[in-house]
Formats: C-alpha cells, structure tokens, sequence
C-alpha cells in the first residue's frame, strides 16, 4: 500500500537501505518516524517498510497489531494487505503470539478486516469467530456493516467495502449529498436507491457476483470523484 510513499520515505528515513532486523537502527528510525507523525499514510508506509524487508520467521505480534491497527485507524481494514495481515494472524495463532491483553483487541480487527473481505470463505470466518472469540463491541462496532442502521446510509457500498465509515464510501456520501441531492434528478435516483438497495443487499449481499458486478464500477466512480476534488476523509452526514 501506497508505494509511491514508501519509496519516498524509504529514501529520506534510512537512505534506502534495507531493514535487516525488528531492533535494527533503520527499524529504531522508522518507528520514531511512525509514532511522530500526524498522517496515517506514513505511519502504515514507515510499518510496512519495515515487514517489506523482514523474514515472516519473526512475526513480530506487537509490531504486527500496531500495523494492524494503523489500517484500522486510517480507514483501511478492508484493504488487501490488512485482509492478508489478518489471516496471517489467524494462521499463525493469536493466542500464540499476543500477550492475554491483546487477544481480543487482535481479533476484533482481524474480525473487522474479513467481514470487510469480498471473499464469502473470509465472511464466514469473521463470523465464526465472533460466535467463538471474545471481541471489543467499541472496536467492531465501527466497521460492522451498518448502513440500514442509518436512513442515509449507502447500502450498496457499504456492502461492497466493508464499512459505513471507510474512504471510499465517504467519498460517496460526499457526492450523495454535496451533488446529487442539489438537482431534481439526482434526488428522484437517491429516492430510487433507498427504495431498492437494500431489500437487494439483504438477498444477495452474500454472493460473490454481488461484489464482483459492483465493486469495479463503484472503484472508477471513487476514483473519478476524488480526482475532481470530492475527498476522501471522515465525513460525518
């Protein structure tokens, strides 16, 4: 994830040289720089530096949770390399790894990542394991799906991505709002949506072409949006 970044910070933190050990100085350096700065973009890039470079012999739990919980932080927990940290987790064996304290903040961010998953195997995981596992409800609640909750909530989006409150979808509510909602024919689509979206979501919300029809034609509208300025940060509606 953002590699353009990466490779920036890689040059300025530690000349890019490669990162040969958890307590090497370059790693000393990318976690200072990590914990300092402001922007969850470099924190995730400066941790994932450091796994870019590392044997996966030495999982590093603690590291491992504080990159884990830096995607879930910055609105990324349903992003590939969160979704592949968390089965890693889940393979290597949380309870194995983590301290007693942490198990259940482990598992609540790996049960928020494969929910968000657009693989049904990675669903009925997370849903397994919230029936076995204890959870945080402070931390799961902030990612369940819960857009019937809301009488605005983006149904279908928030099904594609996982969440309520993640970037893409507070782009969309952006454009919902700020676009759609102005001109006449933009509230007769909004009405249209929220009369059919989630009697679908709720019948084939599940299914793997669900996702697949949407989730393409939804990521190019993301993207065309933010690039004529519709932002991507926490949006409150």
């Amino acid at each position: 994830m953002f590699e353009e970044l990466k490779t920036k910070l890689r040059n300025e933190i530690i000349n890019n040289e490669r990162v040969p050990a958890i307590y090497s100085d370059n790693a000393e350096k990318l976690v200072a720089y990590a914990s300092n700065t402001t922007d969850i973009k470099e924190e995730i890039a400066c941790l994932e530096i450091i796994f870019d470079d590392i044997d996966d012999v030495l999982f590093a739990g603690n590291w491992r949770m504080w990159l884990l919980g830096a995607y879930y932080d910055g609105g990324y927990i349903n992003s590939p390399e969160a979704i592949n940290l968390s089965l890693l987790f889940l393979e290597k064996g949380v309870e194995t790894i983590m301290d007693d304290q942490y198990v259940p903040k482990v598992y609540s961010f790996i049960y928020c990542s494969l929910l968000s998953s657009n693989n049904p195997d990675n669903i009925k995981t997370a849903k397994e394991l919230k029936s076995k596992v204890s959870l945080v409800e402070s931390i799961i609640a902030k990612y369940e799906p819960k857009g019937s909750e809301k009488s605005g909530g983006c149904y279908v989006a928030t099904c594609i991505y996982g969440s309520y409150d993640c970037p893409p979808v507070w782009t969309l509510r952006r454009f919902r709002d700020d676009i759609l909602s102005q001109n006449i024919l933009g509230k007769l689509f909004i009405k249209f949506y929220y009369a059919t979206s989630p009697t679908a979501v709720k019948i084939f919300g599940n299914q793997v072409w669900f996702h697949n029809l949407f989730k393409a034609h939804l990521d190019k509208l993301v993207k065309k949006l933010q690039e004529n300025g519709i932002s991507d940060t926490p949006y409150n509606d």
